[in-house]
């Protein structure tokens, strides 16, 4: 069999050429094609990779924040119950104190009532006993009694001897002397002659005044019977007055009485 050259020569430049057209005008559009394709891909991988880094980042930004917000969730809950515990017991210890004030005050008004009762109950036991002691003393009067009172009046009298006194004793030395006026001797009952010369003397012992004087002042004198004293004698002259009674005894007694009573707890 014979071999045409030029033939095979002819084909195989066909071939080549053709592999050139199909490399320059197919095959190169196909690879360019396909390196785009592949790029396009490989962008789309990256940015699907990137996205998920990023996805997985804000979930574990999420679940940091959510793991904060939790801490911080409990610590509020945390620091809420103590305060609420704290309050409660601020509230509680504000109320006992509260309830032990008013117990307190409570306590102290019944003290305070109590205390004014008993003081109330001791005054009028005092108005009673006072009372109940000037009848008797008015339904007992007799002469014995009347003796006794002059006589007290007479110490009464007397009594301005005593240093302390002097002050009254000076005061009521004028009004003696002076010759102006008369002054009264009250009592709760008429005075016989011996109770008259008994009072003049004790005042003539007293103030150590001279025969004249003395008889200047039984003459100036006047004794009178007065149902104001009960048991008792009064002297009054130029406003002054030197006095003794039952009745000015039982007040010193009751006022006596009244600051013992003031007195007590």
């Amino acid at each position: 069999m014979l071999i045409d050259w030029f033939t095979v020569f002819a084909q195989a430049i066909n071939f080549l050429i053709l592999v050139w057209l199909m490399k320059r005008f197919l095959y190169q559009p196909i690879l360019h094609a396909i390196d785009a394709r592949e790029r396009l891909i490989a962008a789309k991988i990256s940015d699907a990779e990137k996205m998920v880094k990023d996805s997985q980042q804000e979930k574990s930004e999420f679940a940091e924040k959510n793991q904060e917000f939790d801490q911080q969730r409990a610590d509020l809950l945390k620091e809420a119950t103590i305060d609420a515990q704290t309050h409660g017991k601020h509230i509680l210890e504000e109320t006992k104190k509260a309830a032990m004030a008013l117990a307190s005050k409570q306590r102290e008004n019944l003290k305070v009532d109590e205390l004014r009762l008993h003081r109330e109950l001791i005054r009028r036991t005092q108005i009673e006993v006072l009372s109940i002691s000037r009848k008797v003393l008015q339904d007992l009067a007799d002469e014995n009694l009347d003796k006794r009172i002059v006589d007290n009046f007479v110490k009464r009298i007397l009594d301005l001897k005593n240093p302390k006194n002097e002050i009254q004793k000076e005061q009521l030395r004028p009004a003696f002397i002076s010759g102006k006026g008369n002054f009264l001797v009250r009592s709760s009952s008429g005075l016989d002659p011996t109770q008259r010369t008994s009072i003049l003397a004790a005042i003539q012992d007293v103030f150590g005044f001279s025969k004249e004087i003395a008889a200047d002042l039984a003459a100036r004198i006047q004794f009178q019977g007065s149902k104001d004293l009960v048991g008792g004698v009064e002297l009054t002259i130029n406003g002054r007055k030197i006095a003794w009674s039952i009745s000015d005894y039982l007040k010193s007694l009751e006022q006596g009485v009244k600051d013992a009573s003031l007195r007590q707890p």
